[in-house]
């Protein structure tokens, strides 16, 4: 099967092994690109006309009519979800779950939705978030007691305060503030370890060691063992639920969770993560 580029990035290949492929079946696992090449074809959901069957990555709403439509990773790759929004915004309403668990990101409110092409054009760091309404919701609730995630971003350093995950329980993971030192880089929440673009990297247990950690003026990959947190995890784009001054400011790429330690495989899923995406 052939490959897909967008830019000099391989979003889409039939004949590469992914992450659902090669390790054990995720949380959650959001991207859009083709994360496994054994992917059931399913239903999509809230199409605008038919529904139709395949394995979708995302639905978009197009800002020139309002229409909905799902397309999977290829579709995205090759051109034919830009050439569908025209030259014009199109908004990420459902961000599908490529684990076995149909755990979808959704947002049906026309303002909070993140934007994934601008005036005709894909945005080439994913999901753009903008620090004050995006954000989409779990369809069902994530509790972690000691579980890894795995995140592609590039979050903006001049906004000084963000978080990426959170839930109605005052979950904040992370809690990032420029320059802050109070303690608490995770609220109501913990993690063991840190990963950043392959190699281990130790933060100060406070709102600015959490911020310098997540936030970049390049795309990232940043992996976390041991999460816990006292609450499920909800959301992601803001934290605390309605807490709007706490909002991802940025793009996000892909996000994977397992509910387990993942920590032995994690030097060939960074690696497969970064083979499409050439971060480090």
């Amino acid at each position: 099967m052939s490959k897909v580029f967008f830019g000099a990035i391989e979003v889409y290949s039939g004949a590469v092994d992914g992450i659902l492929d090669l390790f054990t079946d995720p949380y959650v696992a959001y991207s859009c690109r083709d994360l496994g090449k054994a992917r059931s074809a399913f239903t999509s959901i809230g199409d605008t006309g038919t529904q139709s069957s395949d394995t979708w990555v995302a639905q978009i709403r197009r800002s020139s009519d309002d229409d909905q439509k799902s397309f999977t990773a290829a579709q995205m790759a090759g051109g034919a979800m830009e050439t569908w929004v025209g030259a014009n915004d199109g908004f990420i309403t459902r961000w599908y779950d490529q684990s076995s668990n149909a755990n979808h990101l959704v947002q049906s409110a026309v303002l909070s939705q993140p934007k994934i092409v601008t005036n005709g054009v894909r945005n080439a760091d994913g999901l753009f978030f903008d620090g004050a309404d995006s954000f989409m919701d779990l369809t069902s609730d994530l509790p972690f007691s000691d579980g890894t995630m795995h995140v592609v971003s590039k979050l903006d350093p001049t906004s000084q305060r963000q978080t990426v995950f959170g839930g109605a329980g005052n979950v904040y993971i992370p809690v990032g503030q420029g320059g802050a030192t109070r303690s608490g880089a995770y609220l109501k929440s913990s993690v063991l370890t840190h990963h950043l673009n392959g190699q281990s990297y130790t933060i100060l247990d406070t709102r600015g060691g959490s911020f310098d950690a997540w936030t970049s003026t390049s795309e990232q990959l940043l992996t976390l063992t041991g999460v816990a947190s006292d609450y499920p995890v909800q959301e992601i784009g803001r934290g605390a639920g309605q807490t709007s001054s706490w909002d991802t400011n940025g793009f996000i790429q892909e996000v994977i969770f397992y509910s387990d330690d993942q920590s032995a495989n994690r030097v060939g899923i960074e690696t497969n993560i970064n083979d499409h995406y050439s971060i480090f």
